[in-house]
C-alpha cells in the first residue's frame, strides 16, 4: 500500500529520521491459533522481496508476542 510508504516517508521526514521501520501486530485470536512462526516468516519474506528498499526494519508479532520477527536480526540492530 503506497499510502503506508508515504506516511512513512513522511514522517521520518519531519523527524529527521535516518532508518524507517515498520511493524505488524496480529490482533486477532483465531488467526493467532492458525499462524505459527513459520508462517510469520514467510510473510517477512514476502514483504521485505517487495519492499526491501523502502524499509530498513521489519517487526513482525503474533497475538501472544511469543513469536516475534525482527529483520535485520536484533544482533546487528544494537550496533546501529
Amino acid at each position: 500500500n503506497q499510502r503506508v510508504f508515504e506516511q512513512l516517508n513522511n514522517t521520518c521526514k519531519f523527524f529527521n529520521c535516518t532508518k524507517k521501520m515498520i511493524g505488524f501486530y496480529n490482533r486477532k485470536l483465531q488467526i493467532f491459533a492458525y499462524l505459527g512462526i513459520s508462517d510469520l516468516f514467510e510473510v517477512a519474506q514476502n514483504i521485505l522481496r517487495k519492499y526491501r528498499d523502502d524499509i530498513d526494519y521489519l517487526v513482525i508479532k503474533n497475538y501472544g508476542a511469543t513469536e516475534v520477527l525482527f529483520y535485520p536480526a536484533l544482533g546487528s540492530i544494537k550496533n546501529q
